[in-house]
Order: structure tokens, then C-alpha cells, then sequence
């Protein structure tokens, strides 16, 4: 069974131009073996960027995120569960827990 994680997360900008957008994020497929997909619906080049973590909170990568769907390689990456946070600028948008399988 295939979990495709969601949510609709509210965008607010420093200015407030854009208070109560919502952007949709959603990973997948979520228990993945090697390639997990980071999907954000209506990406209007926000300041973007996702960091992946192990269950001990060591950061193992992080990148800018540049369109609306983002392949984050996972299959050097043992069997285990981890985290991923969206960040906007410093602040945390979503965090997902990941499972990793074989």
C-alpha cells in the first residue's frame, strides 16, 4: 500500500500580500525504496528548500526547491524512517516522516 502524504499548508508572506494563501505539499510515494517525490502544487517560485533527517536529527541533505516537483535520491540511505522538513526562508512549513524500505 502506497501513502501519498498531504497537506495544504497556510503561505504568509513578510509583506502580507499573500496572507491565507495555502500551498498544497505532498510527498510520495511514502514507504519508498529509493526515489521519494516532493510535489508542491501552485509553486510560484517561492523561497523554497527541503532537509532531510534520520531519526536522531542529524541533517543528511538539504537543497533549494526550484519547481513544483522535487526527486530526492533515498537509495543510499539505509532501511529506516525519516523526517522531511519544507522550509520557507527559516521558517518550517511541513515536516513528514518518511519510511525507507528495501
Amino acid at each position: 500500500m502506497i501513502d501519498q502524504s498531504k497537506l495544504v499548508a497556510d503561505n504568509n508572506t513578510e509583506e502580507g500580500r499573500e496572507k491565507n494563501r495555502r500551498v498544497e505539499i505532498i510527498v510520495f510515494p511514502n514507504p519508498t525504496i529509493d526515489q521519494l517525490t516532493l510535489q508542491i502544487n501552485d509553486y510560484n517560485n517561492e523561497k523554497l528548500s527541503y532537509q532531510l533527517f534520520d531519526m536522531q536529527g542529524k541533517l543528511l541533505s538539504s537543497d533549494v526547491i526550484t519547481s513544483n516537483q522535487t526527486e530526492i535520491n533515498m537509495s543510499d540511505l539505509p532501511v529506516a524512517s525519516y523526517f522531511i522538513t519544507v522550509m520557507q526562508k527559516n521558517r518550517k512549513i511541513k515536516s513528514f516522516k518518511i519510511i525507507k524500505t528495501q
